[in-house]
């Protein structure tokens, strides 16, 4: 996918004499009180004619006030309302504070001013950004209004959290545009609602109630415990969610087992379908399959992870002991499947939302394959 952004001011060198500043700071006076501004490595232009001040001790940046007040009105009102009653000024430069977190401002500068293209490599081809730095290009661009860099965010989020059933199995196409993590799913669903974009919700959701069945099982790998400060923290992420959206999740994660128990007893019930060659045998497969797997892997496929996983396979295919014949293994395998996609239809109704576009019937969805 080539890149359609206009190339943007290159970032000039910095002359030998500025250099020794760069970690020192640069001071000024206000008043009688030494005020000192820490130099950013990256962003800080030696002729630039305004400097922010984001949150914190962090470092401030030095930039250009025509080239911000270009892309974006926000900056413009800023400028108009703080420069002229700047009391501090470095180099003659009027100071403004900004109330945004410093890595947040940092990476949209980089974008605005550096040149930095977090979204295409130089050959015009699209290439996964980090999580971090897409949802702070999302939350800077919608809150200085620059909307092409929050279009191109919310594109990627789109890809990462789709429609697309398929798109959705398919981890490796959707880390082409986005590396992310579960834990991340919280911030997804906040950005979600920021930029109006429910058809990422689903998907989100999902990634939140299936968060704990997720880190269960990391933990229980871990002989020591050792993971249970890591599982204790992730889990505490779903706590930081809007009660409304903690809501979905609850509601939905008991909807996401009912779903899937429902699958794992029906796929049950159609052994021995009703074209089965071997009768008997095919029953007492069934038999001795529910006798001899422990309840706990029972519990597991019921409540795991990977909510859309194939319950056929796990049920029959795991183990030689268990075989069906031809006729029984096509109807549980077709079952399984039908189900599973007709519950990728239910996903939105799960968490209580009407998503725009989402697929009706399981057809729909194998149109799409």
């Amino acid at each position: 996918m080539p890149c359609e952004r206009p190339t943007k001011r290159s970032r000039p060198s910095t002359p030998d004499s500025d250099l020794s500043g760069t970690l020192d700071g640069v001071s000024c006076a206000h008043g009688d009180i030494p005020v000192i501004v820490q130099k950013d490595e990256d962003v800080w232009f030696w002729d630039g004619d305004v400097i922010l001040s984001p949150q914190g001790k962090a470092p401030s940046f030095r930039v250009y006030r025509e080239v911000l007040e270009r892309e974006s009105a926000v900056f413009r009102s800023i400028f108009a309302q703080s420069i002229p009653d700047a009391p501090r000024t470095v180099d003659g430069c009027p100071v403004v504070y900004l109330n945004d977190p410093a890595p947040q401002l940092k990476t949209f500068l980089l974008v605005l001013l550096c040149g930095q293209d977090y979204y295409y490599e130089h050959t015009g081809y699209a290439f996964s950004i980090s999580f971090e730095n897409l949802s702070a290009l999302i939350r800077m661009g919608h809150k200085y209004q620059v909307q092409d860099i929050v279009d191109d965010g919310v594109a990627r989020l789109k890809r990462f959290y789709p429609i697309d059933y398929c798109e959705w199995e398919d981890r490796a196409i959707r880390s082409v545009y986005v590396t992310a993590s579960g834990a991340d799913a919280p911030e997804a669903i906040a950005l979600a609602h920021l930029t109006d974009t429910p058809s990422i919700l689903p998907t989100a959701y999902l990634a939140c109630a299936t968060l704990d069945s997720e880190w269960r099982a990391v933990e229980g790998d871990a002989e020591d415990g050792s993971e249970t400060a890591e599982v204790d923290s992730l889990l505490s992420l779903v706590h930081t969610l809007a009660p409304s959206d903690l809501e979905r999740v609850i509601s939905g994660k008991v909807a996401l087992g009912r779903s899937r128990a429902v699958r794992l007893f029906s796929i049950l019930r159609a052994v021995p379908s009703e074209f089965c060659t071997r009768g008997e045998r095919c029953a007492l497969a069934l038999q001795k399959n529910l006798q001899e797997c422990p309840i706990e892997e029972f519990k597991h496929a019921v409540d795991g992870a990977e909510v859309f996983d194939p319950l056929h396979e796990w049920l029959w295919e795991s183990s030689d002991e268990f075989v069906l014949c031809g006729p029984c293994t096509t109807e549980s395998s077709q079952l399984d499947k039908r189900m599973t996609l007709e519950a990728w239809c239910e996903l939105p109704s799960m968490f209580n939302l009407c998503v725009e576009g989402w697929p009706k019937t399981f057809r729909d969805v194998l149109d799409t394959m």
